[in-house]
């Protein structure tokens, strides 16, 4: 093959209004002892009415910390440091203030974290922490929110759900906190769901469980969602397209089919080799190579060429831009052909 230029080709004309959220090149760094380590970098995404996007990594890739941002939930001493954030096309996320973020949050954007602890209140019953979201977005009386809570138990799948309402948080196994985290989510019927590693903990039954749930919510509701996880077993489930993030950016996105079954980047083609299968038992499991980076101490160019099975000298020169020539599949890797990826998936 021709040698690959390493710039960017710039991105075809997109329609940002069409989006419901329009991520433009966020950026999240923490203060470190040379400087500002950025954890988010050139972050681009974009998420319609109704779609569900996975947001797909190794820890500390920085899917979590994506979120986190949208919301201004960004733990101190980090910071947003660029980037916008379009919410349907006028309001830029990243600038509001925290009175309007607030307002926001559970309203129109609602969020599940990844340890339903981290949602609830442990001196508050279930009951009292779902009616106070319903009285301050909702503007509900105490007997409404009463009779609405009953409701939003009832439909994430919790049994004797008028029971449960007095019930504390450390009385409940994983799945259920995960059910009442769900509940409290959607309580305000948000436009649109965040939902980082939602089944994080929990055995191979409760996960379709809640997978199925979230499933079922967006159907009926036409929510958006973004779903982060490690698991591209749970993104092929639930997800319309696949955003592969790796040391902070963003080096692949798709729709999940092509992803999934054509991948152009060499990181999506490693994690989806290293994906136990039906086919892999009683066989070696492929891993990749080598550790995620430092973020205080990445490589140049390309942060995944210390464990690329294609690396080149060239590849300290690459941007790791999206290269969105290819508007509906983009990749930041310059260097590889997809059909060396494919092969290379192949022989894996």
């Amino acid at each position: 093959m021709t040698a690959a230029s390493t710039e960017p080709v710039p991105a075809p004309p997109t329609d940002a209004d069409a989006a419901l959220l329009s991520v433009e090149r966020l950026g999240v760094s923490f203060p470190a002892t040379s400087g500002e380590t950025h954890v988010v970098k050139d972050v681009t995404l974009s998420i319609s009415r109704g779609e569900t996007l996975g947001l797909v990594g190794e820890s500390g890739s920085g899917k979590s910390m994506t979120l986190r941002a949208l919301l201004g939930l960004v733990p101190s001493p980090g910071r947003v440091v660029e980037g916008e954030a379009r919410w349907s096309g006028t309001t830029d996320l990243l600038a509001l203030g925290e009175r309007s973020r607030r307002n926001m949050r559970g309203k129109e954007i609602a969020m599940i974290f990844q340890d339903p602890l981290e949602s609830l209140d442990p001196v508050f019953s279930i009951g009292y922490q779902i009616a106070e979201v319903l009285k301050a977005h909702g503007g509900l009386s105490r007997s409404q929110a009463r009779a609405r809570s009953i409701e939003l138990l009832d439909r994430v799948g919790i049994p004797a759900p008028d029971e449960r309402l007095r019930a504390y948080a450390h009385q409940l196994s994983g799945g259920m906190r995960q059910r009442v985290v769900i509940a409290l989510a959607i309580a305000c019927a948000p436009t649109l769901l965040l939902a980082d590693e939602p089944t994080t903990a929990l055995d191979v039954t409760i996960q379709a469980q809640i997978l199925n749930l979230l499933a079922d919510l967006r159907d009926e509701s036409g929510m958006a969602m973004v779903i982060v996880s490690h698991d591209l077993a749970v993104v092929a489930q639930t997800c319309d397209r696949i955003a592969v993030m790796y040391a902070g950016r963003v080096v692949e996105t798709g729709t999940t089919a092509q992803v999934l079954e054509a991948p152009r980047h060499p990181y999506t083609a490693a994690l989806l080799a290293s994906q136990p299968g039906p086919a892999a038992a009683g066989t070696r499991l492929e891993t990749i190579p080598g550790q995620p980076p430092q973020m205080t101490d990445l490589p140049p160019g390309c942060a995944f060429a210390p464990r690329c099975a294609f690396a080149r000298p060239d590849c300290a020169r690459v941007s790791m831009v999206l290269d969105r020539s290819s508007r509906e599949h983009a990749t930041a890797c310059p260097m590889v052909e997809a059909h060396e990826v494919a092969r290379y998936r192949r022989s894996m």
